[in-house]
């Protein structure tokens, strides 16, 4: 009596994209959690359900780009891009332009940089000067920074 091969009953592609359905299901309640927690500490009118569906696309981004050759466990991976997801698009809702964040972080480096050294709030010649500008650029670049926060 001859043997006939039997088919398996999912191809290699069929297995894989099961696999990987199987993961984004299997952090989908991470999504949630990391958006609920996000959305307790911003204020205004952000709708949780948006937050939450930027999640799922960093989720699904995680799990299409996961490389365990870098000993990085898949769930501490997918965390870190689901929140940079939900981070960026709430970032991207304020407006404010990238390069005025990153003064503004520069600024508060420099001020608490001085404030350790010299155990006192500086003066503005002071800051410009652990910037690495003069005093009429600090102050255009505090004009540029105005009511931008970081958080």
């Amino acid at each position: 009596m001859g043997t006939q091969a039997q088919s398996a009953p999912y191809s290699t592609e069929q297995t894989s994209a099961l696999e990987r359905e199987r993961l984004i299901l299997d952090h989908l309640t991470q999504v949630r959690w990391i958006a609920i927690r996000i959305h307790e500490k911003l204020r205004g009118s952000t709708n949780l359900e948006d937050l939450i569906s930027t999640g799922i696309i960093g989720l699904i981004n995680a799990v299409d780009n996961f490389d365990p050759a870098y000993n990085v466990k898949l769930k501490t991976y997918t965390e870190c891009k689901i929140r940079g997801a939900i981070l960026d698009s709430v970032r991207g809702l304020d407006g404010v332009p990238s390069h005025h964040r990153k003064k503004l972080r520069q600024i508060d480096s420099a001020i608490f940089e001085i404030e350790q050294r010299l155990m006192r709030p500086p003066i503005d010649e002071e800051i410009a000067a652990e910037l690495g500008i003069d005093v009429e650029e600090y102050h255009r670049w505090l004009q540029d920074v105005q009511g931008v926060t970081v958080g």
